[in-house]
């Protein structure tokens, strides 16, 4: 009889207890990436080599397309321009390397969209300056300008630009009476005056602050520039003085 009044009688020793008892199962930490220091290095499984991966690999550098690269292609196509503006894709073999080095056009040819239509109105921000888009509508390849201006409007200056009539009037009208226009044919007889005095040949600047010869050459244009200045002045005079004459005569 046992302490505490339970019996022993029913129950198993610790001895047989721990001999019935199965083993206990050994947990390990899961792997880490990479082989263990201990062990070996995983054995790779190499698919088995089948008919079509040894023509492959027996195949020559030759017989396998590229991928793109341009040095590899055996024919690249490039992007050129014709005169119109027009985008296309040539072989480089027909437009030549002349063509490929030079690029397209400059600029292109504005008077026809890319739709092949004739465009009538000229737009200054197509050309590089006023001048420009007066001259391709004197040469016929637009009608008018955005405002309405045509070739009838236009007219040829003394320095040989494309501008457009009425201002010429108006400028010629300005010059003249602020006399610009006179001092500036005046400055243009003496410098040739002084040119052929002086005996200079071919380029040389009118300066005051250049060299020696450009000094000289500044001085007598000058000089030639006052007395012709002075000669005229008094030819206007004198033709005042008979056309004052002739106005008391007649009166």
């Amino acid at each position: 009889m046992a302490m505490g009044g339970q019996s022993t009688a029913g129950r198993p020793s610790a001895a047989k207890r721990k001999a019935e008892a199965p083993p206990a199962v050994k947990l390990e930490p899961p792997a880490e990436d990479g082989p263990s220091p201990s062990r070996g290095p995983p054995a790779v499984r190499r698919p088995p080599v089948g008919p079509l991966v040894q023509a492959k690999e027996s195949s020559s550098p030759e017989d396998v397309k590229s991928a793109g690269h341009p040095k590899d292609d055996a024919k690249q196509l490039v992007l050129n321009m014709d005169k119109g503006g027009a985008m296309r894709v040539d072989d480089p073999a027909k437009v030549g390397e002349k063509a490929l080095r030079r690029g397209p056009a400059i600029g292109g040819d504005f008077g026809r969209s890319r739709r092949g239509k004739k465009r009538v109105c000229a737009y200054l921000k197509d050309f590089r300056s006023r001048s420009y888009m007066y001259r391709a509508i004197w040469q016929g390849r637009f009608k008018k300008t955005r405002h309405g201006i045509e070739k009838k409007d236009l007219c040829v200056s003394a320095s040989g630009l494309i501008v457009s009539k009425k201002r010429s009037v108006q400028g010629r009208k300005q010059g003249t009476l602020n006399g610009w226009i006179e001092h500036w044919r005046t400055w243009c007889l003496a410098t040739s005056q002084a040119r052929g005095e002086l005996g200079v040949a071919g380029f040389m600047k009118v300066k005051q602050g250049g060299t020696d010869e450009e000094a000289a050459l500044f001085k007598k244009v000058a000089a030639n520039y006052t007395s012709l200045k002075a000669t005229r002045r008094a030819a206007a005079a004198q033709a005042a003085g008979v056309a004052v004459a002739l106005t008391s005569a007649g009166a």
